[in-house]
């Protein structure tokens, strides 16, 4: 899953916002403490699934985010307040079929995707929204991927040193983009915890107050992202 994650981050339709990307839910957060987000209901518990921060993201960016995943063996959907979309604050879920163990929620997210489904259950059921690659990917094949990044760089052997490198140079500039933004990083992060409290409130003046600032707080972060 790694793999497929640093794969997408060097994608021709990703890099260029590559440094907007970021994990907000991993997989096995069973070992962690506090456990995963109680909206996930589990499906984060053992591996396969990813979440990613959306709100920080253009609808045109998004949509590269989810189609890149998706050409790579990942099931990727946007998450966010429509109701066919879960009903919940906006992020990207990943599931990897191919990923191994999953939890029961992560194999019957996969089993709907595989069935043209939105991986979700109950009310918000529903038909699959995203555009689907034909044919559906259904494993992630590094090898060629590899050989397409050593045509593209004009290189036929030592693939993966070409793998090494492009994770390096994303490495680097992620950690440029953040040592640079450090404040907008740390917003981001305290935007992200808002969202779990707020999930957590019933319907009422607090839970009114908390979304409150975090919407003035994400459009402030957003507002200084970089042309």
């Amino acid at each position: 899953m790694w793999a497929v994650h640093q794969a997408v981050l060097a994608s021709p339709e990703v890099e260029p916002f590559a440094h907007k990307v970021t994990i907000v839910q991993g997989a096995f957060m069973t070992r962690v403490p506090g456990g995963g987000a109680d909206a996930s209901a589990g499906y984060h518990d053992a591996g396969g699934c990813l979440d990613f921060r959306t709100w920080n993201l253009t609808t045109a960016e998004l949509d590269a985010f989810v189609g890149a995943w998706r050409k790579r063996g990942g099931a990727a959907w946007r998450r966010d307040s429509a109701p066919l979309h879960g009903g919940m604050a906006e992020h990207c879920h990943i599931t990897m079929g191919s990923d191994s163990p999953l939890s029961d929620g992560a194999k019957d997210s996969w089993q709907q995707y595989l069935d043209r489904n939105n991986g979700l259950t109950g009310a918000s059921h529903g038909r699959d929204y995203e555009r689907r690659p034909r044919p559906l990917v259904l494993t992630y094949d590094s090898e060629e991927n590899d050989m397409q990044l050593g045509d593209k760089l004009g290189k036929d052997d030592d693939t993966a040193t070409v793998r090494d490198a492009l994770r390096a140079a994303i490495h680097t500039q992620k950690a440029l983009f953040v040592f640079r933004k450090n404040v907008a990083a740390r917003d981001a992060i305290i935007i992200d915890m808002l969202t779990e409290l707020q999930n957590g409130l019933d319907e009422g003046p607090s839970k009114a107050q908390i979304k409150r600032i975090r919407t003035l707080l994400k459009k402030q972060v957003v507002d200084d992202e970089p042309a």
